[in-house]
């Protein structure tokens, strides 16, 4: 049975709630959003496999791949499908959270695919214009630069924690490109530092299930690879794509509860009214 009342959060909570909501809506969700995750790092392999298939090695078809009409469209589907997949799981764990039917997640994505590359444009050219900040550093030298790099990037990372919830916004309020990017602006006014907090654990626990992951591989290639370069790719590439099936879903989870939590502290009166109309 669906826990109808997960979400959202009856009430604001504070950074450890968010971490702890973002991880019972990961466990409600994680089994049906593990093919997504895992076709997220597939989806990115594609431009390497296309070249491999036209007799590159691996190693070459990171480091000096064949430029041609094929490897272009295997670029382009491999980026666009890695951006549809997240949405979709987005969708997916917003509807068992909340005791919706699940299934056409993937399609629905499909459809705000003209939103979703709209607003990526948009991305783009705001982190661009943000990049502007740290020309100056390059007029000073050694030390120096290195420090006017880190504060000159300030600004853009402030800008990076006050998008945080457009793509989630954009799915579950069914908004546009740009007002996506407007509502995220609008919840996460006042909550830099919360958020950051957030954010920061958040990142340090992926962090440990990469170590985790990464010791696991470089253990497997030992024992059964023995010099068996194929062995040894294979394990790593199911290696990987397990570390992408479980790692996925956390991340739209943590963006759920975080806009979930945003939600109440903006337009908690609302928002009550509307739970308790249910």
């Amino acid at each position: 049975m669906p826990e109808t009342t997960l979400y959202p959060p009856p009430r604001p909570l504070g950074i450890g709630e968010v971490l702890d909501l973002a991880f019972r809506i990961y466990r409600a969700t994680f089994v049906k959003c593990l093919v997504f995750g895992g076709l997220i790092v597939v989806t990115r392999w594609l431009p390497y496999i296309y070249q491999m298939m036209r007799g590159q090695s691996m190693t070459q078809s990171v480091v000096k791949p064949v430029l041609s009409g094929g490897y272009a469209i295997a670029v382009i589907a491999s980026t666009l499908l890695a951006i549809l997949f997240p949405v979709a799981i987005i969708c997916r764990q917003y509807r068992i959270v909340t005791g919706q039917a699940v299934g056409g997640e993937f399609l629905y994505a499909l459809k705000l695919l003209g939103r979703i590359v709209l607003m990526v444009i948009l991305y783009i050219l705001i982190l661009v214009a943000c990049g502007f900040f740290v020309i100056p550093a390059f007029f000073v030298t050694g030390l120096a630069r290195i420090i006017a790099i880190g504060v000159l990037l300030l600004p853009m990372a402030y800008v990076v924690l006050r998008m945080a919830c457009a793509f989630t916004a954009m799915v579950v309020e069914d908004t546009s490109a740009s007002d996506s990017l407007a509502r995220s602006w609008q919840l996460t006014g006042s909550n830099v530092l919360r958020l950051t907090a957030i954010y920061t654990v958040a990142v340090f626990l992926l962090l440990v299930l990469y170590i985790v992951v990464g010791s696991l591989t470089a253990f497997l290639s030992a024992v059964l690879g023995r010099g068996d370069v194929a062995l040894i790719t294979a394990t790593i590439g199911v290696v990987t794509v397990a570390a992408g099936a479980l790692a996925s879903p956390y991340y739209s989870a943590l963006g759920l509860a975080v806009f979930g939590d945003l939600l109440v502290r903006k337009e908690g009166a609302d928002l009550s009214q509307r739970i308790g109309a249910v």
